[in-house]
């Protein structure tokens, strides 16, 4: 009996709060009037159709009831009910919960949308008035310049050409080369020049060495210290450099031990930097050692370029020639020659003829350094060659300074953009179609 009203009072519940879900969810009155009274008869007849044995009787058989003294009881009713009550509280705020989460999720997600989409075009706008800002900006001052060249077209200021485009003005193509200007073969340069008395014997032997591929030992042993520190010191920056891959200084033996470099490439740039491309670096680094000490001094300048030279009213190249430097400084144009051993007369007449012809420049302008050469010799010899000045390492700078000086090269002035970009295709426009011929 026990057991019965237990089953019977779970039964009673769920199914009370299985109606007040019900109730909640559906929105029509008499729908939910209906629907408790159903189920309560449904509950109802349930709970009569069971024996004593809690056992559902056959179909036609006779149903004993037993009189439950228990039942009668109102303190189990009362318990039942309370029970049921508080399920049906805890029930309605699970609900009410759920019902506030979602809502405040959902709000949350519409807010978050929102402001994401405000902040993106806010971020949009913002750039594209930047944008439309900077290219007012830019067509107000291009009006400007149009009504002050249109106004004042004598007075338009000279637009800065650089080596290249200025040289194609006066029909001379220029091909940079890839050589760079770097540190390390300054110091290599340098140290070369500085002790070239001492190295003198050593250096061709390495030329030498490098030519037939083959590794060799020089003896320091008449050497004094100072010259032996200068010999080895050499060695250290050639494989710094990565001319050599092996180096090595037997100090029991007093003597120098080389393995040349293999590669064709290596090999190459080794040789020409040995047989005079030290001289152009340690040229070449005197002069800007001296400009920047003038801080003021604008330059620049072109290491180992190659010209093309045209003649006048002629389309066809007509000679080939590289050039060891070409600076730029302020508003002048020099040409340097460098010259690490003896110079020969046909080399300088070639010089002369083309400064003359082609790039003509002023005499002082046009200048060839001899590592080898004196101050009285080198005055003879320019007074010999029209079109080239003479000069050694000593006197050098004194002949930049001389140029500077002196009265600039007239630039040409160019007054809009479209002039530059013709100055620049106007030697290639020159040889389109035409027949090429080379002469050294």
């Amino acid at each position: 009996m026990k057991y019965k009203l237990i089953r019977n009072g779970v039964l009673t519940a769920s199914t009370i709060l299985f109606i007040s879900c019900l109730v909640k969810l559906l929105p029509n009155r008499n729908f939910q009037l209906f629907l408790i009274a159903g189920t309560l008869g449904l509950t109802g007849s349930t709970l009569v159709k069971y024996d004593s044995k809690g056992k559902k009787p056959k179909l036609g058989s006779t149903v004993q009831t037993t009189e439950n003294p228990d039942a009668n009881k109102p303190e189990l009713l009362d318990k039942i009910n309370r029970q049921t009550q508080r399920e049906l509280q805890k029930a309605n705020e699970k609900i009410f919960i759920l019902e506030q989460q979602i809502k405040k999720i959902l709000s949350f997600t519409e807010q978050e949308l929102i402001e994401v989409v405000n902040r993106e075009t806010q971020d949009v706008t913002l750039k594209v008035n930047e944008k439309i800002v900077s290219l007012e900006q830019q067509v107000a001052d291009l009006k400007t310049k149009i009504v002050q060249a249109t106004d004042n077209p004598g007075q338009s200021k000279p637009v800065p050409l650089g080596i290249i485009e200025l040289l194609k003005y006066r029909e001379i193509e220029i091909e940079p080369t890839s050589v760079k200007y770097d540190s390390q073969s300054n110091i290599l340069a340098n140290h070369i020049a500085k002790n070239y008395k001492s190295l003198q014997d050593f250096h061709w032997r390495l030329i030498k060495s490098i030519e037939d591929s083959h590794a060799f030992e020089y003896c320091l042993k008449n050497k004094h210290i100072a010259d032996i520190q200068i010999h080895t010191v050499f060695g250290s920056e050639l494989k710094k450099l990565g001319f050599y891959p092996e180096y090595k200084y037997i100090a029991n033996n007093i003597k120098i031990m080389y393995i040349p470099a293999c590669q064709d490439q290596a090999k190459t740039k080794f040789i020409q930097f040995l047989k005079g491309g030290w001289f152009e670096v340690y040229t070449l680094d005197l002069i800007i050692k001296y400009l920047k000490n003038n801080s003021q001094l604008k330059y620049d300048f072109l290491l180992n370029p190659c010209a093309n030279f045209f003649k006048e009213n002629d389309k066809r190249l007509y000679k080939k020639h590289e050039l060891d430097l070409l600076f730029l400084i302020e508003s002048h144009l020099i040409w340097i020659e460098c010259k690490s051993g003896n110079v020969k007369d046909d080399e300088l007449q070639k010089y002369s003829d083309n400064n003359q012809q082609f790039l003509k420049l002023p005499k002082q302008n046009a200048l060839v350094v001899c590592f080898k050469i004196s101050e009285t010799e080198a005055a003879i010899k320019t007074q010999r060659y029209p079109g080239i000045t003479i000069v050694n390492p000593n006197s050098l700078l004194q002949s930049i300074q001389t140029i500077l000086n002196s009265k600039p090269i007239s630039l040409p002035v160019l007054k809009s953009t479209t002039e530059i970009v013709e100055v620049k295709n106007k030697s290639l426009k020159k040889i389109d179609n035409q027949p090429v011929r080379v002469s050294s």
